[in-house]
């Protein structure tokens, strides 16, 4: 009887505990263009050029076209990728589930210095298309609260443009080297 009683108590612990809900969605691979705008951001006596600059570097991201080869694809899932686009790494993930074309990722992560960001990616996401709001919020020095929203919009356009061929260059021939003086 105490058997049963020890196995009844072990089932009940480890059956207590749930996986945390993980639904990744891979992206077709192609030609992507994407564009980020700052939706809001609140970061303490910030230098005057500081919303410039950050509003700028998303118009220089937004102007990149990415190429998603299969390789690529099979490595990683849209919420990695749009979290490594943040600088975060180390994520713990209370949720990342992308599924009937909706996605919803939870998480801490560290930013490039080590510090602690919780992070939330809602919106909508298919294997061809993302409009998602990545949500971000963490301390900057001396414990300044810092947060961070952009909206994100990913389009695929169909395969990745074929690489421009390069002019061939016809090798020069080199003169032939002097002979040994003796």
């Amino acid at each position: 009887m105490k058997r049963y009683v020890g196995l009844a108590a072990v089932a009940l612990v480890f059956g207590g505990c749930q996986e945390k809900p993980v639904k990744l969605l891979k992206q077709e691979a192609g030609y992507w263009t994407q564009a980020f705008s700052l939706q809001s951001f609140e970061v303490p006596n910030p230098p005057p050029e500081y919303r410039g600059d950050l509003e700028n570097a998303l118009a220089a991201r937004s102007s990149t076209p990415v190429c998603l080869t299969p390789e690529d694809v099979a490595k990683t899932d849209l919420a990695s990728q749009l979290i490594s686009g943040q600088g975060l790494t180390n994520c713990d993930f209370d949720e990342n589930v992308s599924e009937n074309g909706l996605m919803k990722v939870v998480a801490v992560c560290e930013d490039p210095k080590g510090r602690a960001v919780e992070l939330k990616i809602t919106g909508s996401a298919s294997v061809r298309s993302a409009d998602v709001v990545i949500s971000m919020v963490g301390e900057e020095q001396a414990a300044q609260p810092v947060s961070l929203e952009l909206r994100a919009v990913l389009t695929h356009n169909g395969p990745c443009p074929a690489p421009t061929p390069q002019p061939t260059q016809v090798p020069v021939p080199m003169p032939a080297p002097a002979p040994a003086v003796q």
